[in-house]
């Protein structure tokens, strides 16, 4: 279970001590204030943040404000079906070029199958010439 360090957000009132949580991605900061003798258990705090927005990781490492939240769900969001069906076609080249070999008579005229298993890896891996334009 995940658990936050007390630290003292007044200097002038040593009671008043807040859990501090620091953004992965941006260092921003939130508190979730508590004073020097309560104390709130772990799943309390990070359901607090929670319902600041925030995304608590299990570690400090993987906090994320509510801002770079939001951006990495539509970065999953755009990305997800791009990737659906980039495997898709990949599995359609894949199973043309198995269907041409098991069709080739002298399974040393593979040059044709190949081809297609070179255009398989370029559309699950990429091709390096549309990685260099999107740069």
């Amino acid at each position: 279970m995940r658990t936050f360090d007390r630290s003292r957000i007044d200097i002038s009132n040593p009671r008043l001590q807040a859990f501090r949580i620091v953004c992965a991605a941006c260092g921003v900061t939130a508190t979730v204030n508590c004073n020097k003798y309560t104390q709130l258990p772990p799943e309390v705090v990070i359901r607090k943040f929670t319902e600041k927005g925030w995304l608590v990781g299990n570690n400090e490492n993987n906090d994320l404000c509510p801002e770079h939240k939001h951006r990495v769900r539509m970065i999953e969001k755009d990305l997800e079906p791009k990737i659906v069906e980039k495997i898709a076609s990949a599995v359609r080249v894949l199973q043309s070029a198995l269907e041409k070999y098991a069709e080739l008579e002298n399974p040393k005229q593979s040059a044709e199958v190949m081809r297609m298993m070179t255009e398989f890896h370029r559309r699950v891996f990429g091709d390096a010439r549309e990685d260099e334009e999107a740069a």
